[in-house]
């Protein structure tokens, strides 16, 4: 029996009971907003994204860990120094996008990012531009890399993004528009 209109439309708490049929021959059970909260109410966190607006130059053909100095988000505090560690062990669905820009155009010859799990490459994705006569006039001007990667990490596990630009020229080349992100997959 409803005392107020205010008893419709109040918001559900953890000691809510619920009645539900057990779909096997009409036995009605029982069940608090907690315990349906926690089959059906998960959260994809811990969750971030970081970016770094600006670039970042790094020396030829030397895999160097990428910097990501804005956060878009960072649900659980999980992501400093640009690594996460997941604080909650599971399954996480993580991406990165970069863009090269080399420092003199049209030298680039291959280019390359990677993740790194606990210090060690995971994965990664290499474009090579290796063309015609192999001089600076046969490289690219820049290169957008994407990745993305679905990693089983325990609590204290952290991923991380390397690049390396390998250039025609031997010159230092930079990375920008760059963002890396990642979250739990619901099991």
């Amino acid at each position: 029996v409803f005392t107020a209109a205010t008893d419709i439309g109040a918001a559900i708490v953890d000691a809510d009971l619920f009645l539900m049929d057990d779909g096997a021959g009409g036995t009605i059970r029982k069940t608090t907003a907690a315990r349906i909260k926690t089959y059906a109410g998960a959260t994809n966190t811990p969750a971030f994204e970081a970016t770094l607006s600006g670039a970042q130059t790094i020396s030829d053909a030397t895999a160097t860990k990428l910097t990501f100095t804005g956060e878009t988000f960072d649900t659980d505090g999980t992501f400093a120094s640009s690594r996460f560690t997941p604080a909650v062990a599971g399954t996480y669905f993580v991406y990165y996008k970069a863009v090269t820009d080399p420092a003199s155009y049209a030298n680039e010859r291959d280019s390359s990012t990677y993740f790194y799990k606990n210090g060690s490459k995971a994965g990664g994705t290499e474009t090579n531009f290796m063309t015609g006569a192999n001089s600076s006039t046969h490289g690219a001007t820049a290169t957008t890399h994407v990745n993305h990667g679905i990693f089983v990490l325990d609590d204290d596990d952290y991923i991380e993004v390397y690049g390396d630009i390998n250039t025609h020229s031997d010159g230092d080349a930079t990375f920008k528009y760059k963002v890396f992100g990642g979250y739990r997959i619901i099991t």
